[in-house]
């Protein structure tokens, strides 16, 4: 949030770029500024936004996404299950002064990496997923939504992540 009203002085439009976690993040600090303090705020792009966290907390699927991603604290877990993020989610309005890009990858079955695996399999009962999310989590609506197939996009570098935008 300090960021994003640092820029607000510079009298320069901003474009916020967050993936992940920080998605929801990015979307409660907007919600919480509201239009007033956005007007400088031209467009957020949403890669991969775990916006509703992840049903692997919720089945307690721990030793899976540990795999995924690496040690996970206490307050971590928490805030990444399905069921909190959901009625957090809830209360996300983001200023229609500001463009949101949902962006993702959509993997195929056959293009599902070892690591996305440990994940992806148990999600597949909830519908299509990256091996950590589910897609249609990942959508803010009212925003463009670009998908890049035959990715999981949680993995991605930022190299890879930019050449997916070519």
């Amino acid at each position: 949030m300090a960021a994003i009203r640092a820029r607000a002085q510079s009298g320069r439009r901003l474009i916020i770029i967050s993936a992940s976690k920080s998605n929801a993040e990015v979307a409660f600090a907007l919600t919480k500024f509201g239009p007033a303090e956005t007007g400088h705020v031209a467009a957020w792009i949403n890669a991969v936004g775990a916006l509703q966290g992840t049903p692997l907390i919720d089945d307690d699927v721990l030793p899976e996404l540990e795999f995924i991603v690496g040690k996970i604290d206490a307050a971590g877990l928490e805030s990444m299950s399905a069921a909190r993020s959901r009625q957090r989610f809830e209360s996300f309005r983001v200023p229609e002064n500001i463009l949101v890009v949902n962006f993702f990858g959509i993997p195929l079955s056959g293009s599902v990496s070892f690591r996305a695996a440990r994940g992806f399999y148990p999600m597949k009962k909830y519908g299509p997923n990256d091996g950590m999310v589910l897609l249609s989590d990942m959508i803010l609506p009212g925003g463009i939504t670009l998908t890049k197939f035959g990715v999981t996009t949680f993995l991605w570098t930022s190299t890879s992540m930019s050449r997916a935008w070519r």
